[in-house]
């Protein structure tokens, strides 16, 4: 996809204020039945706790136990979050949501930023800033010896943060249409950084220069990742290449793409992170294609980016982790490790430890390394593995059989379908949960509201005890689209027949 398609609308549309920070009360947080959403975008790991998102919903004990951070009463609930990094005591995290804009007959929905949160007691009381904008009077940046004409950014749309990384006392973020900016105040102020536009190999303040920083006309100035090394090294990410300063980010060296075998595969830098080791730092980008002829690709360099390994060529990838020597990649075609950077095993269809079942076009968004745990977020619940990736806990929305407060306008059945009413758009799946007490076949269907028979989702199968989930994508035997209306699905099973009806709406 070309970044231009994500631009969208009006980056001079009114914008937001600035605001106080706010300090939340000291209170409990809240507990949960289990992780909050089945989508899991975002980990992060600060010993003991595994921080997730897109709710800031942590576990400190390995997903025994679940809570809800504090900071989502900053947002009235409508916000996710978009960028996570946690650096000792501190935890940061960039706020959106997605807004639905139509103009005519054409709908958008575009990224919008609400902000910050922070903690600097490791969750205990929470922060927020504002959005990393711009006035209207903006339009100028001293730059050395340099007054470099700029596009005034004040409008909260495609200004989300997609990257953050805060060390040595600085945030740094990745602000899409807002480019890579720094705070060194926690976010009360910001710093616009310059960056070499497409033209330049590089850029110097002691250097003469007659170009208008706008991310409408430059992919250098759309910012998607940011990484400050453990020597203080600063890697941005744009969607025109990979920029890199020794001094702080006063000056810039820019690495991009090209058809040479040892350079980056793609321009567009989606990911970045660093694995020290004994023969040095080696950094390894997370690249898509900004445009023809580039690739996805994970990309690893051992000499500060001046040439790069290519691995998992045409692979789409979120995030990558470590764990000793063993490289995880999490991406679109699941989730891949290798203990040499050389061969890659794929793990497409893990192996459940429970009688759970994954949907069949699942995606590894993160992955996070927490001592012999590996952690992948996925669009379909939250798989843990204990052994080296061989087995998997799957975590997901703990629903109960048995709902406190059942629709009354459905029977009590001893099975439970969730989302329902259903809507495949939104929801793509349908989750009909069932428990068995011993062993048993089991055998599902869907009926339609005159009890024909609609299709099988499971025949006669061996399951062992425990609660189990059957899928179903609101279609029939033979593929197609059923129309809005309530269908039956029954659960049978030798210790009898549960059924219970499912609201089809589109």
């Amino acid at each position: 996809m070309s970044p231009w398609l994500l631009m969208g609308i009006g980056l001079l549309a009114m914008g937001t204020g600035g605001g106080k920070a706010h300090v939340l009360p000291l209170r409990p947080d809240s507990l949960l039945r289990g992780i909050t959403r089945n989508t899991v975008t975002h980990l992060a790991v600060q010993e003991p706790v595994l921080w997730t998102g897109p709710k800031l919903a942590y576990t400190p004990d390995g997903g025994r136990s679940w809570y809800l951070a504090r900071a989502d009463s900053l947002y009235n609930g409508r916000g996710t979050v978009y960028a996570l990094h946690v650096e000792g005591d501190t935890i940061w995290a960039s706020v959106g949501y997605t807004r639905r804009m139509q103009s005519g007959d054409r709908v958008q929905f575009i990224p919008t930023a609400i902000g910050f949160v922070y903690s600097l007691d490791r969750g205990r009381t929470w922060r927020f800033r504002p959005p990393q904008l711009d006035t209207a009077t903006d339009t100028v940046l001293v730059y050395g010896n340099n007054r470099i004409r700029a596009l005034p950014v004040i409008a909260p749309e495609q200004s989300v943060v997609y990257d953050l990384h805060y060390r040595r006392g600085q945030l740094w973020v990745a602000g899409w249409a807002s480019g890579i900016r720094r705070s060194r105040d926690m976010g009360r102020t910001w710093e616009r950084i310059v960056l070499p536009p497409r033209e330049l190999a590089a850029v110097r303040p002691d250097e003469v220069y007659n170009f208008v920083l706008d991310p409408r006309q430059d992919f250098n100035f759309l910012g998607f990742s940011v990484l400050v090394d453990q020597r203080g090294v600063v890697w941005a990410g744009t969607a025109g290449g990979l920029h890199r300063s020794e001094d702080d980010g006063r000056s810039w060296r820019a690495i991009r793409a090209s058809r040479a075998p040892d350079a980056l595969a793609g321009n567009w830098i989606v990911g970045l992170a660093e694995q020290p080791g004994p023969d040095g730092i080696r950094i390894w980008a997370i690249t898509w294609p900004a445009e023809s002829g580039e690739e996805f690709a994970l990309c690893v360099s051992q000499n500060d980016g001046r040439s790069w390994d290519r691995l998992l060529l045409g692979e789409r990838l979120y995030a990558v982790a470590f764990q000793g020597k063993r490289i995880w990649a999490a991406g679109t075609s699941g989730l891949f490790y290798s203990d040499d950077g050389a061969s890659w095993q794929h793990i497409r269809q893990p192996l459940l430890r429970s009688g759970a079942m994954l949907r069949p076009d699942w995606v590894a968004y993160t992955v996070a390394v927490q001592d012999s745990l590996v952690w992948v977020g996925t669009n379909d619940g939250l798989l843990r593995s204990s052994d080296g990736g061989r087995s998997w806990d799957l975590l997901r929305v703990d629903v109960p059989l048995r709902p406190e407060a059942p629709d009354p306008r459905m029977p009590p059945v001893e099975a439970y379908a969730y989302p329902n009413p259903f809507a495949p758009e939104d929801h793509r799946w349908c989750r009909i949960r069932f428990a068995l007490p011993e062993p048993s076949t089991v055998t599902v269907r869907i009926y339609d509201y005159a009890l024909a028979p609609v299709l099988t989702l499971m025949q006669g199968a061996w399951l062992p005890a425990g609660v189990h989930e059957v899928p179903w994508d609101g279609k029939d035997a033979q593929g197609r689209r059923l129309a809005n209306g309530v269908y039956v699905y029954t659960v049978e099973t030798r210790f009898g027949l549960a059924r219970g009806k499912i609201l089809l709406l589109e």
